[in-house]
């Protein structure tokens, strides 16, 4: 019997969730966490130099030639320590270490369908990529510049309203996290600033409500987002994303059409698209997260996504 490979959190409860309705359609499934002390990995070349491979997950032992399907989400586990720096730079070494071992598995598990294979996603998180990889898609974008560079902000910012966002989530140790602000005169009086890192500066587009898109290989999901209706949503609604502002719908073909096409352009079998649509109907890609979470979108619209993931998990190779 084939058999499933989770790379990630046995605590995460998206795994948690897909291990469960793997079980429901009786497919064999190991979690492996590398925070978990039950977990091993081996790869070890002896006298006949060829590699083997042995894993251990969660104290049993995983038949490598048995996995057909992997899941890689390994979302990190970590603390952060203001007063123990040398233990934040210990948690640093050891999550590097894993990642290089960890990162190497596609040349061992090539037989198997991969959610989503480790290249195509580091790849396609670059967010300049996957506003590239929109256009081709048919998906019009924002004008967007992803630049340290004061005069190109200022010159965006006199022809039109500019939003400043990260190229990567940030969460401070007082668990604070930066969302998307417009940018206004004083923001453009601090040249230090704005130069001190690359950042995404991007037209501000009208909103009649806001879309997540999920795919999953040919399988879409869209959950409608009111973010229009509340003040502290509006800007960006993860500001307050556990409001009652979301709403499975019916997926637009054209919108479905140009999904499904990034996702054959981009090589993902998984992601999570964020976009706009505006007063005028029309759709505007914002980007997607090819390991976006969605637990409480599915537990508060009913979008079978789980369900999803693990049927693709237990089909044969589909992409």
């Amino acid at each position: 019997m084939s058999e499933t490979l989770i790379i990630g959190d046995v605590r995460d409860p998206h795994i948690i969730a897909v291990r469960e309705s793997l079980r429901r359609r009786n497919r064999p499934a190991y979690v492996f966490s590398r925070y978990d002390s039950q977990c091993r990995i081996t790869i070890s070349f002896g006298i006949e130099q060829r590699p083997t491979i042995s894993v251990t997950a969660g104290g049993a032992s995983v038949d490598c030639d048995k996995i057909s399907s992997i899941w890689w989400r390994p979302k990190p586990f970590t603390s952060f320590y203001p007063s123990d720096p040398e233990r934040n730079n210990a948690q640093d070494f050891i999550r590097r270490e894993w990642n290089h071992v960890l990162g190497c598995l596609p040349a061992f598990f090539s037989h198997a369908k991969w959610i989503n294979p480790i290249d195509k996603a580091l790849v396609a998180s670059g967010k300049p990529v996957g506003l590239g990889l929109a256009a081709q898609a048919g998906f019009k974008i924002p004008r967007t510049a992803f630049t340290n560079d004061i005069q190109v902000v200022s010159a965006a910012r006199e022809n039109y309203a500019v939003v400043y966002k990260t190229l990567h989530g940030y969460l401070a140790p007082d668990s604070q996290t930066i969302f998307t602000t417009r940018i206004g005169k004083d923001h453009l009086l601090n040249a230090t600033e704005i130069g001190i890192a690359p950042a995404i500066y991007q037209e501000q587009i009208e909103k009649l409500f806001e879309v997540r898109i999920y795919f999953i290989h040919d399988t879409v999901f869209t959950i409608k987002i009111d973010s229009q209706g509340n003040p502290s949503t509006r800007q960006d609604w993860r500001e307050d994303q556990y409001l009652d502002i979301h709403e499975l719908i019916e997926t637009d073909p054209s919108w479905k059409h140009k999904v499904i096409t990034y996702s054959k352009l981009s090589g993902l079998a998984y992601g999570a698209i964020d976009a706009i649509v505006t007063p005028t109907g029309e759709l505007v890609f914002l980007e997607c997260n090819p390991a976006g979470q969605w637990l409480w979108q599915e537990k508060a619209t009913g979008a079978p996504i789980a369900a999803a993931i693990a049927q693709s998990l237990s089909c044969t190779r589909d992409v």
